[in-house]
């Protein structure tokens, strides 16, 4: 009964995902992620070129929710989109597959400057783990100091990934004098060194092995 209940839902979320109003197709789309019925794969790959932004997004964000295979060329597609924000949530949803598709697609998104979609891409270049996003994760270490979040996850992601090229540019962050915030404070600092020494640990763990 509660399986023919879920079904029934499904089938009008994916109705309301064709319907002219476009707040009803957002809703939608953010809706049928939590469903975990795969018939909703295919029209959500749909939804990724739906004219209105918020339902790009749901369409992104539950195509990594529902976890199908089918979903990876498209959100790798996605990321090209003209909004950042659908950009920034197909970069978080392909961290549900950590396909190596995505690698070099991905490391192109590390080159946009004053986004958020760099954020979510190294973390998910981190846990795919392909060597390919050393250098340009390094790279990105150096030219994004200033920037306190995307910093710190490229160091954890250079230490996910375990590549000793990658022991330089931790240690330069790690010894870096780091200057206080506004007020003074050594938080950024602290946050950084602590990144660093994490991420340190973790490659010589897996040169180890």
């Amino acid at each position: 009964m509660k399986e023919q209940a879920s079904r029934s839902s499904t089938k009008t979320l994916l109705e309301d995902l064709k319907h002219g109003n476009a707040e009803i197709r957002k809703n939608a789309a953010w809706a049928l992620g939590k469903t975990g019925d795969k018939r909703a794969v295919e029209p959500l790959i749909k939804a990724l070129k739906d004219s209105y932004r918020p339902t790009r997004e749901g369409a992104a964000f539950s195509l990594g929710k529902l976890k199908d295979e089918r979903a990876v060329e498209p959100l790798i597609q996605a990321l090209k989109d003209e909004d950042s924000s659908v950009r920034r949530i197909a970069a978080l949803s392909l961290r549900s597959f950590k396909d190596r598709r995505a690698v070099e697609p991905l490391i192109e998104t590390l080159k946009e400057k004053g986004s958020v979609v760099p954020d979510e891409a190294v973390q998910t270049l981190g846990e795919i783990g392909d060597a390919r996003a050393v250098e340009p994760l390094i790279e990105f270490v150096y030219d994004g100091g200033k920037h306190y979040l995307p910093l710190v996850m490229a160091i954890a992601a250079l230490g996910e990934i375990g590549d000793e090229r990658a022991v330089e540019v931790i240690t330069w962050a790690l010894n870096c004098d780091w200057p206080p915030d506004d007020r003074g404070d050594d938080w950024f600092g602290e946050d950084v060194r602590e990144a660093a020494k994490h991420a340190l640990e973790k490659i010589r763990e897996k040169q180890k092995k």
